[in-house]
């Protein structure tokens, strides 16, 4: 219940943001995740105020109870600025995305419109955290448009979000 309680304060200054910056709503038309008024991360949010560092945590992350990302041992977490919280738009320049087959954000807000993920919990239920027969995760996560959902999910074009219980 905090999980989902953090992610709907996320998304008031999400939304705060978004005014802030002039972001359009999304009407059946592609745009970039900055005509939406979307920050670069979630930690911008943090950095310029709109959240407690607090807020963009989840306390199942377990970097939050190891002090240390889990994979990588010798990295520790920053304390005042780590969030678990990631976000749901991406930029085809990142290395990461351009594996995606050529998905664009753009297209994918035209499809989707404020039913997109904003910000998504992957901390979430750590134990319970793989589909197996698809590779998704047990995820919460925000719409643009302020629910709050809950199922499987990975970032687009990895595997196709199904909202469970």
């Amino acid at each position: 219940m905090v999980c989902m309680n953090n992610l709907k304060q996320v998304w008031v200054a999400l939304e705060n943001y978004r005014n802030d910056y002039d972001g359009i709503d999304p009407n059946g038309a592609p745009f970039e995740f900055w005509e939406l008024g979307l920050p670069d991360s979630v930690s911008t949010l943090v950095e310029t105020g709109y959240i407690p560092v607090e807020i963009a945590r989840c306390p199942d992350d377990l970097a939050l109870i190891l002090g240390h990302d889990p994979l990588v041992p010798e990295v520790p977490i920053h304390p005042t600025l780590y969030v678990s919280f990631s976000p749901g738009w991406w930029h085809e320049m990142n290395p990461v995305i351009a594996k995606r087959k050529g998905l664009k954000f753009r297209d994918w807000v035209a499809k989707h419109g404020a039913q997109i993920a904003t910000i998504l919990d992957f901390h979430h239920n750590r134990w319970y955290s793989k589909d197996p027969l698809e590779e998704c995760r047990f995820t919460l996560w925000v719409t643009l448009s302020g629910s709050v959902r809950r199922g499987w999910y990975d970032m687009p074009g990895e595997c196709i979000p199904k909202e469970g219980k």
